[in-house]
Protein backbone atom coordinates (compact mmCIF):
# COMPACT_ATOMS: atom_id res chain seq x y z
CA UNK A 1 0.00 0.00 0.00
CA UNK A 2 2.36 2.60 1.09
CA UNK A 3 5.24 1.36 -1.80
CA UNK A 4 5.98 3.67 -4.18
CA UNK A 5 9.07 4.11 -6.62
CA UNK A 6 12.07 5.54 -4.90
CA UNK A 7 13.67 6.31 -8.53
CA UNK A 8 10.94 9.20 -9.02
CA UNK A 9 9.99 9.85 -5.27
CA UNK A 10 9.83 13.45 -4.19
CA UNK A 11 11.44 14.95 -0.96
CA UNK A 12 8.81 14.86 0.62
CA UNK A 13 7.75 10.95 -0.39
CA UNK A 14 11.05 9.64 -0.37
CA UNK A 15 11.45 11.23 4.27
CA UNK A 16 7.88 9.44 4.47
CA UNK A 17 9.47 6.09 3.09
CA UNK A 18 12.02 6.05 5.45
CA UNK A 19 10.08 7.24 8.59
CA UNK A 20 7.49 4.48 7.59
CA UNK A 21 10.68 2.11 7.23
CA UNK A 22 11.98 3.21 10.68
CA UNK A 23 8.84 3.51 12.72
CA UNK A 24 6.51 1.49 11.41
CA UNK A 25 3.90 1.98 14.71
CA UNK A 26 4.54 5.36 13.69
CA UNK A 27 5.64 8.30 15.38
CA UNK A 28 3.98 9.42 18.84
CA UNK A 29 0.69 11.68 18.15
CA UNK A 30 -0.57 14.00 21.23
CA UNK A 31 -4.38 13.34 22.19
CA UNK A 32 -6.68 15.66 23.09
CA UNK A 33 -6.69 14.28 26.77
CA UNK A 34 -2.96 14.00 26.17
CA UNK A 35 -3.09 17.75 26.09
CA UNK A 36 -5.30 18.29 28.58
CA UNK A 37 -3.17 16.59 31.47
CA UNK A 38 -0.12 18.25 29.93
CA UNK A 39 -1.77 21.64 30.57
CA UNK A 40 -2.87 20.42 33.84
CA UNK A 41 0.40 19.36 35.48
CA UNK A 42 1.87 22.28 33.84
CA UNK A 43 0.03 24.89 35.24
CA UNK A 44 -0.33 23.17 38.45
CA UNK A 45 3.63 22.97 38.57
CA UNK A 46 3.99 26.91 37.71
CA UNK A 47 1.83 28.03 39.36
CA UNK A 48 3.45 29.24 42.85
CA UNK A 49 7.09 29.42 40.60
CA UNK A 50 8.45 33.28 40.61
CA UNK A 51 10.42 32.77 38.04
CA UNK A 52 7.54 32.01 35.42
CA UNK A 53 6.85 34.92 32.97
CA UNK A 54 2.88 34.03 32.72
CA UNK A 55 0.13 33.61 35.26
CA UNK A 56 -1.94 30.67 35.31
CA UNK A 57 -5.11 31.91 33.41
CA UNK A 58 -2.20 33.02 30.85
CA UNK A 59 -0.24 30.14 30.78
CA UNK A 60 -2.71 27.64 30.33
CA UNK A 61 -3.81 29.82 26.98
CA UNK A 62 -0.13 30.25 26.01
CA UNK A 63 0.63 26.59 25.92
CA UNK A 64 -2.79 25.49 24.38
CA UNK A 65 -2.18 27.98 21.42
CA UNK A 66 1.35 26.64 21.17
CA UNK A 67 0.13 23.08 20.88
CA UNK A 68 -2.73 24.36 18.36
CA UNK A 69 -0.11 25.57 16.66
CA UNK A 70 2.14 23.08 15.86
CA UNK A 71 -0.51 20.67 15.10
CA UNK A 72 -2.24 22.90 12.42
CA UNK A 73 0.74 23.29 10.74
CA UNK A 74 1.87 22.20 7.10
CA UNK A 75 3.94 18.99 7.95
CA UNK A 76 6.25 17.39 5.31
CA UNK A 77 5.16 13.91 5.72
CA UNK A 78 1.95 13.05 7.27
CA UNK A 79 3.91 10.69 9.54
CA UNK A 80 6.00 13.72 11.02
CA UNK A 81 5.85 14.72 14.75
CA UNK A 82 4.61 18.23 14.88
CA UNK A 83 6.37 18.87 17.80
CA UNK A 84 9.10 17.99 16.66
CA UNK A 85 9.51 19.32 13.04
CA UNK A 86 7.66 22.76 14.92
CA UNK A 87 11.53 23.11 16.41
CA UNK A 88 13.30 22.00 12.99
CA UNK A 89 11.53 24.56 10.62
CA UNK A 90 11.85 26.95 12.98
CA UNK A 91 15.84 26.87 13.37
CA UNK A 92 15.78 26.45 9.79
CA UNK A 93 14.17 29.84 9.10
CA UNK A 94 16.51 31.54 11.76
CA UNK A 95 19.80 30.10 10.03
CA UNK A 96 18.85 30.97 6.50
CA UNK A 97 17.75 34.18 7.71
CA UNK A 98 21.12 34.56 9.13
CA UNK A 99 22.77 33.42 6.83
CA UNK A 100 21.42 35.49 3.80
CA UNK A 101 22.21 39.00 6.39
CA UNK A 102 26.09 37.48 6.35
CA UNK A 103 25.89 37.43 2.20
CA UNK A 104 25.41 33.73 2.06
CA UNK A 105 24.02 31.73 -0.64
CA UNK A 106 21.53 28.50 0.64
CA UNK A 107 20.09 26.19 -1.55
CA UNK A 108 16.88 26.26 -1.32
CA UNK A 109 15.69 22.96 -2.24
CA UNK A 110 15.89 21.56 1.27
CA UNK A 111 12.90 19.46 3.31
CA UNK A 112 13.26 19.00 6.52
CA UNK A 113 11.88 16.46 9.13
CA UNK A 114 13.04 13.79 11.92
CA UNK A 115 13.93 10.40 11.43
CA UNK A 116 14.42 7.33 13.51
CA UNK A 117 18.97 6.89 13.32
CA UNK A 118 19.91 5.73 16.42
CA UNK A 119 22.51 8.56 16.51
CA UNK A 120 22.73 11.69 18.95
CA UNK A 121 23.12 13.91 15.53
CA UNK A 122 21.26 15.22 11.99
CA UNK A 123 21.99 13.76 8.98
CA UNK A 124 21.73 14.92 5.34
CA UNK A 125 20.49 12.82 2.81
CA UNK A 126 20.32 12.71 -1.05
CA UNK A 127 16.85 11.70 -2.88
CA UNK A 128 17.63 9.74 -5.64
CA UNK A 129 15.36 11.72 -7.79
CA UNK A 130 16.93 14.81 -6.96
CA UNK A 131 16.54 17.03 -3.81
CA UNK A 132 18.27 16.75 -0.29
CA UNK A 133 16.78 15.91 2.96
CA UNK A 134 18.09 17.09 6.79
CA UNK A 135 16.16 14.70 9.27
CA UNK A 136 17.29 15.26 13.09
CA UNK A 137 16.88 12.51 15.26
CA UNK A 138 13.69 11.60 16.69
CA UNK A 139 14.20 12.27 19.93
CA UNK A 140 17.54 14.49 19.47
CA UNK A 141 16.00 17.73 20.82
CA UNK A 142 13.86 15.98 23.54
CA UNK A 143 17.91 13.92 24.66
CA UNK A 144 18.91 17.91 24.41
CA UNK A 145 15.77 19.21 27.02
CA UNK A 146 16.62 16.35 29.60
CA UNK A 147 19.95 16.87 29.69
CA UNK A 148 19.93 20.50 29.83
CA UNK A 149 17.38 20.13 32.52
CA UNK A 150 19.66 18.07 34.67
CA UNK A 151 22.55 19.74 34.27
CA UNK A 152 21.50 22.93 34.79
CA UNK A 153 19.71 21.89 38.25
CA UNK A 154 23.39 21.87 39.75
CA UNK A 155 24.05 25.89 39.84
CA UNK A 156 22.79 27.70 42.94
CA UNK A 157 20.92 31.24 41.81
CA UNK A 158 20.40 33.77 44.37
CA UNK A 159 18.25 36.96 43.28
CA UNK A 160 19.58 40.41 43.91
CA UNK A 161 17.81 43.63 45.48
CA UNK A 162 16.83 44.67 41.84
CA UNK A 163 14.86 41.41 41.24
CA UNK A 164 17.33 40.29 38.87
CA UNK A 165 18.75 36.65 39.60
CA UNK A 166 22.85 35.68 40.15
CA UNK A 167 23.99 32.24 38.96
CA UNK A 168 26.72 31.01 40.42
CA UNK A 169 29.78 29.58 38.69
CA UNK A 170 32.15 28.71 41.45
CA UNK A 171 33.67 25.67 41.26
CA UNK A 172 33.10 25.66 45.30
CA UNK A 173 29.29 25.82 45.00
CA UNK A 174 29.48 23.46 42.09
CA UNK A 175 31.56 20.63 44.21
CA UNK A 176 28.61 21.31 46.92
CA UNK A 177 26.13 21.39 44.68
CA UNK A 178 27.15 18.12 42.88
CA UNK A 179 27.70 16.30 46.32
CA UNK A 180 24.26 16.95 47.67
CA UNK A 181 22.33 16.88 44.24
CA UNK A 182 21.00 13.65 44.25
CA UNK A 183 18.57 14.08 42.26
CA UNK A 184 19.86 15.64 39.35
CA UNK A 185 22.53 12.69 39.37
CA UNK A 186 19.44 10.39 38.93
CA UNK A 187 17.99 12.54 36.21
CA UNK A 188 21.60 12.53 34.05
CA UNK A 189 21.61 8.27 34.62
CA UNK A 190 18.22 8.30 33.42
CA UNK A 191 18.09 9.88 29.96
CA UNK A 192 21.35 8.99 29.18
CA UNK A 193 20.22 5.43 29.27
CA UNK A 194 16.86 5.77 27.99
CA UNK A 195 18.13 7.18 24.95
CA UNK A 196 21.26 5.47 24.27
CA UNK A 197 20.30 2.06 25.56
CA UNK A 198 16.18 1.34 25.48
CA UNK A 199 16.58 4.03 22.44
CA UNK A 200 14.25 7.01 22.86
CA UNK A 201 14.45 9.58 25.63
CA UNK A 202 10.88 9.29 25.82
CA UNK A 203 11.32 6.37 28.26
CA UNK A 204 13.16 8.20 30.95
CA UNK A 205 10.66 10.18 33.83
CA UNK A 206 9.43 13.43 31.99
CA UNK A 207 8.96 16.05 34.74
CA UNK A 208 8.40 20.02 34.89
CA UNK A 209 11.79 22.02 36.19
CA UNK A 210 10.26 24.99 37.93
CA UNK A 211 12.77 27.67 39.91
CA UNK A 212 15.47 29.67 38.21
CA UNK A 213 17.56 26.63 37.21
CA UNK A 214 15.25 26.31 34.20
CA UNK A 215 16.23 29.78 32.74
CA UNK A 216 20.12 28.59 31.96
CA UNK A 217 18.58 24.63 30.73
CA UNK A 218 16.46 26.66 28.04
CA UNK A 219 20.03 28.91 27.29
CA UNK A 220 21.91 25.26 26.83
CA UNK A 221 18.71 23.64 24.69
CA UNK A 222 17.70 26.74 22.56
CA UNK A 223 21.59 26.92 21.51
CA UNK A 224 22.95 23.27 21.21
CA UNK A 225 19.66 22.78 19.02
CA UNK A 226 20.14 25.88 16.75
CA UNK A 227 23.98 24.98 16.07
CA UNK A 228 22.55 21.24 15.42
CA UNK A 229 20.48 22.65 12.66
CA UNK A 230 22.85 25.30 11.32
CA UNK A 231 25.55 22.46 11.32
CA UNK A 232 23.61 21.06 8.79
CA UNK A 233 22.96 23.89 7.32
CA UNK A 234 26.47 24.84 6.89
CA UNK A 235 27.66 21.72 4.99
CA UNK A 236 25.18 22.56 2.20
CA UNK A 237 26.21 26.23 2.18
CA UNK A 238 29.94 25.38 1.79
CA UNK A 239 28.53 22.87 -1.16
CA UNK A 240 30.26 20.12 0.27
CA UNK A 241 27.30 17.69 -1.42
CA UNK A 242 28.58 18.72 -4.64
CA UNK A 243 30.27 15.39 -6.11
CA UNK A 244 29.22 12.11 -5.93
CA UNK A 245 31.83 10.89 -3.38
CA UNK A 246 30.64 12.92 -1.37
CA UNK A 247 27.75 10.71 -0.15
CA UNK A 248 28.20 7.17 1.05
CA UNK A 249 25.84 4.38 1.44
CA UNK A 250 24.44 2.93 4.44
CA UNK A 251 21.64 1.40 6.25
CA UNK A 252 18.97 3.48 7.89
CA UNK A 253 16.97 0.52 9.53
CA UNK A 254 16.37 -1.62 6.78
CA UNK A 255 17.06 0.70 3.99
CA UNK A 256 19.74 1.78 2.15
CA UNK A 257 20.19 5.67 1.73
CA UNK A 258 22.52 7.94 0.57
CA UNK A 259 24.17 10.12 3.62
CA UNK A 260 26.39 12.41 2.89
CA UNK A 261 29.44 11.89 4.21
CA UNK A 262 32.32 14.26 5.09
CA UNK A 263 36.04 14.32 5.69
CA UNK A 264 37.09 15.72 9.18
CA UNK A 265 38.23 19.50 7.10
CA UNK A 266 34.57 19.36 5.64
CA UNK A 267 33.44 18.80 9.55
CA UNK A 268 35.48 21.64 11.00
CA UNK A 269 34.77 24.34 8.58
CA UNK A 270 30.63 23.31 9.19
CA UNK A 271 31.45 23.91 12.93
CA UNK A 272 32.87 27.17 12.32
CA UNK A 273 30.32 28.73 10.25
CA UNK A 274 27.44 26.61 12.56
CA UNK A 275 29.24 28.82 15.49
CA UNK A 276 28.97 31.97 13.61
CA UNK A 277 25.11 31.78 12.74
CA UNK A 278 24.32 30.61 16.20
CA UNK A 279 26.48 33.18 18.04
CA UNK A 280 24.69 36.03 15.48
CA UNK A 281 21.23 34.03 16.76
CA UNK A 282 22.11 34.48 20.06
CA UNK A 283 23.24 38.26 19.71
CA UNK A 284 19.98 38.96 18.48
CA UNK A 285 18.39 37.79 21.93
CA UNK A 286 20.91 40.56 23.43
CA UNK A 287 23.19 37.19 24.90
CA UNK A 288 26.56 38.02 25.73
CA UNK A 289 29.52 36.48 24.34
CA UNK A 290 29.60 33.66 27.47
CA UNK A 291 26.42 32.72 27.67
CA UNK A 292 25.89 32.94 23.79
CA UNK A 293 28.69 30.19 23.17
CA UNK A 294 27.77 28.24 26.71
CA UNK A 295 25.01 26.13 24.94
CA UNK A 296 27.71 25.13 22.19
CA UNK A 297 30.20 24.02 24.79
CA UNK A 298 27.49 22.25 26.45
CA UNK A 299 26.92 20.36 23.27
CA UNK A 300 30.04 19.10 22.61
CA UNK A 301 30.83 18.13 25.81
CA UNK A 302 27.13 16.27 26.18
CA UNK A 303 27.97 14.69 22.58
CA UNK A 304 32.17 13.22 24.35
CA UNK A 305 29.96 11.33 27.00
CA UNK A 306 27.39 10.02 24.61
CA UNK A 307 30.94 8.81 22.89
CA UNK A 308 32.07 7.43 25.63
CA UNK A 309 29.32 5.79 26.85
CA UNK A 310 28.41 4.27 23.80
CA UNK A 311 31.98 3.58 23.16
CA UNK A 312 31.79 4.80 19.82
CA UNK A 313 35.17 4.19 17.90
CA UNK A 314 37.11 7.31 16.18
CA UNK A 315 35.02 8.05 13.12
CA UNK A 316 36.75 8.73 9.48
CA UNK A 317 34.32 11.39 9.05
CA UNK A 318 33.51 12.75 12.11
CA UNK A 319 36.37 14.18 14.69
CA UNK A 320 35.54 13.51 18.24
CA UNK A 321 33.69 15.67 20.36
CA UNK A 322 36.29 16.47 22.40
CA UNK A 323 38.68 17.32 19.16
CA UNK A 324 35.81 19.75 17.75
CA UNK A 325 34.87 21.47 20.85
CA UNK A 326 38.89 22.13 21.26
CA UNK A 327 38.75 23.27 17.59
CA UNK A 328 35.55 25.85 18.59
CA UNK A 329 37.30 27.07 21.71
CA UNK A 330 40.55 28.06 19.27
CA UNK A 331 38.09 29.70 17.18
CA UNK A 332 36.98 32.01 19.95
CA UNK A 333 40.56 32.92 21.65
CA UNK A 334 41.62 34.03 17.61
CA UNK A 335 38.59 36.13 16.81
CA UNK A 336 37.98 37.86 20.52
CA UNK A 337 41.32 37.90 21.75
CA UNK A 338 41.36 38.71 25.32
CA UNK A 339 37.26 38.86 25.10
CA UNK A 340 37.10 34.85 24.94
CA UNK A 341 38.52 34.45 28.51
CA UNK A 342 35.52 34.40 30.75
CA UNK A 343 33.38 32.19 27.82
CA UNK A 344 35.93 29.78 27.64
CA UNK A 345 35.84 29.59 31.69
CA UNK A 346 32.85 29.03 31.76
CA UNK A 347 32.62 26.28 29.20
CA UNK A 348 35.39 24.69 30.83
CA UNK A 349 33.54 24.55 34.49
CA UNK A 350 30.28 23.49 32.17
CA UNK A 351 32.57 20.44 30.89
CA UNK A 352 34.31 19.88 34.62
CA UNK A 353 30.44 19.28 35.94
CA UNK A 354 29.47 17.02 32.68
CA UNK A 355 32.63 14.83 33.28
CA UNK A 356 32.18 14.56 36.91
CA UNK A 357 28.46 13.59 36.44
CA UNK A 358 29.57 11.08 34.34
CA UNK A 359 32.76 9.95 35.77
CA UNK A 360 30.26 9.67 39.06
CA UNK A 361 27.26 7.89 37.60
CA UNK A 362 28.94 5.74 34.90
CA UNK A 363 28.95 2.36 37.11
CA UNK A 364 25.08 2.99 37.65
CA UNK A 365 24.52 3.54 33.72
CA UNK A 366 26.97 0.06 33.62
CA UNK A 367 24.57 -1.55 35.58
CA UNK A 368 21.45 -0.89 34.18
CA UNK A 369 22.76 -1.52 30.44
CA UNK A 370 24.21 -4.85 31.52
CA UNK A 371 21.05 -5.85 33.20
CA UNK A 372 18.37 -4.63 30.90
CA UNK A 373 20.69 -6.41 27.86
CA UNK A 374 20.56 -9.12 30.34
CA UNK A 375 16.72 -9.25 30.43
CA UNK A 376 16.31 -8.94 26.88
CA UNK A 377 18.33 -11.88 25.70
CA UNK A 378 17.55 -14.55 28.49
Amino acid sequence: MHEIDLTTATPQEYLAYLQRKCAPHGYPRWTTHAIEKFIERAVEAFSTDETCFYPAKDLRKRILDIVRKNQSQELPTELENPECYALISRYGKHVVEIAVEHGLEVPSEIVLGSLTTGEVNAITIRVPAGGTIVAVNAGMFLFLHLSAKAVSSFFAAAPEKDGSLVFSYSEDDLRDAIGANQEGHIRFTEVLFAYLVLGHPGFARQYFQTGPQQLIASLFRDTAEMYVVAHEYSHLIYGHLGSPSAYRKRMLGPTEIEELSFNWGQEFQADNLALKLTLSYNSKKRLDLSLSYAGIDFLFSLMDIVERAAALGNSTSHPPARVRREMLRDWLRQKFSNGAGVPIQLAQLIQSLIEELWKRNEPAFRSLRSAWLSGVCS
